[in-house]
């Protein structure tokens, strides 16, 4: 019984370690890494979970803060959840560009559009100011943007990404 937990711990240790960054010790990791795939679903749902609270916790921080609605804070929220996801990913992701992509306003369906407060007409518009406010958060030591749909006075945000494109 015993030793039936401590391998199936093993495995999602395992799990966690193929899918994550999360720093676990490499001795704890299943060498019969195959069973370990039962548990990815897991690893996603616990990275999913903290970019969505991090996400979450973002628009009530930043709303409650600055008395405004959550508009102008939409692409500050989905940069910090992304740039968590990232973190505790590496970034490795099938379909992470179509992800965010839909999160940042480019999405396909009108009436999912609608729901998450985005015209379907104007969508690209809203996409292309979210992607430039992030650019500026991400590129400007003190950020500030005003535009049609993302408006926000100067601020600062750290952590930066690691990586200089531009």
């Amino acid at each position: 019984m015993v030793n039936s937990l401590r391998q199936e711990i093993r495995r999602i240790v395992g799990a966690f370690i193929f899918y994550s960054r999360i720093p676990l010790p490499s001795g704890w990791y299943a060498k019969e890494s195959n069973h370990s795939s039962r548990y990815f679903s897991l690893v996603g749902c616990f990275v999913g979970g903290a970019s969505a609270a991090v996400w979450m916790l973002t628009q009530m921080l930043f709303s409650v803060s600055s008395g405004t609605s959550t508009d102008g804070t939409l692409p500050i929220a989905v940069l910090l959840g992304m740039a968590t996801a990232g973190l505790l990913t590496g970034a490795l992701h099938e379909d992470g560009f179509a992800d965010t992509c839909d999160g940042l306003g480019g999405g396909w369906n009108a009436e999912e559009m609608a729901n998450h407060g985005t015209n379907f007409r104007t969508r690209f518009r809203h996409l292309r100011e979210n992607i430039l406010a992030m650019k500026e958060i991400w590129t400007q030591e003190e950020a500030e943007f005003h535009g049609d749909f993302v408006n926000f006075d100067k601020m600062w945000s750290y952590p930066k990404p690691l990586q200089r494109p531009h």
